[in-house]
């Protein structure tokens, strides 16, 4: 499991095309998310494998990055790769009003 932090992040995302899997609830997903990413709350990964490509490379953005974490451990042991966003939303939202 890789990890990159927010600079690092917004740097690829500029520079190439990359897959964010946001894995918070709907309603926080819906509230505000990182623009192009998929929807995939947490509770729902494991019975959505199958909407997962193992030739994607998924970055996994949640709301301060632990759960994310999780997810990219569990998803890692089903053979996909994974990077996750440290700080999450939360390191998004505080670089955004810094700016």
């Amino acid at each position: 499991m890789n990890a990159v932090n927010i600079q690092t992040f917004l740097s690829e995302t500029k520079n190439q095309k990359i897959t964010i899997l946001d894995i918070r609830d709907k309603e926080a997903y819906l509230e505000d998310h990182f623009e192009g990413a998929i929807s995939m709350p947490l509770t729902s990964v494991p019975n959505r494998l199958n909407e997962l490509d193992l030739d994607t490379h998924y970055y996994i953005l949640s709301h301060a990055g632990r759960r994310a974490q999780t997810i990219a451990h569990f998803l890692a042991k089903h053979g996909f790769q994974t990077t996750v966003v440290t700080g999450g939303m939360k390191a998004l939202r505080t670089m955004s009003m810094a700016s």
